[in-house]
């Protein structure tokens, strides 16, 4: 069994991105809910991609944020075959790792919100 995961980047003047991957394994929010950021994380951190890079036009707005969202129901078990080379327990272990050292500033800069 994998797992489809849904995330959404929300920018500062709300517009949204959302985005699904499927996992390969069986991964629960509740497995990494302690290494999120008030609830948030940085895909990038965590080897997924940040949804700004995947935006035709995303505005460069200083004062946007690298910061993703789960969907409420953003975890969904399924026999599909995975869509990135990811496995669950590699994603539970880079969340781990990131858990307290969330990388915000390098982020930003990497993504040119900081001018």
């Amino acid at each position: 069994m994998n797992t489809k995961i849904t995330y959404m980047y929300r920018d500062v003047s709300n517009n949204k991105l959302i985005w699904s991957e499927i996992i390969e394994g069986e991964f629960r929010l509740e497995e990494i809910e302690d290494c999120l950021e008030d609830g948030a994380f940085i895909p990038s951190q965590v080897l997924l991609g940040n949804l700004q890079l995947r935006w035709d036009n995303f505005p460069d707005q200083q004062d946007d944020h690298v910061w993703h969202e789960w969907l409420p129901d953003g975890f969904e078990f399924t026999e599909e075959e995975p869509t990135c080379v990811l496995t669950a327990k590699r994603l539970i272990e880079a969340f781990k790792e990131a858990k307290g050292n969330w990388k915000v500033k390098e982020t930003m800069e990497g993504l040119g919100l900081i001018f």
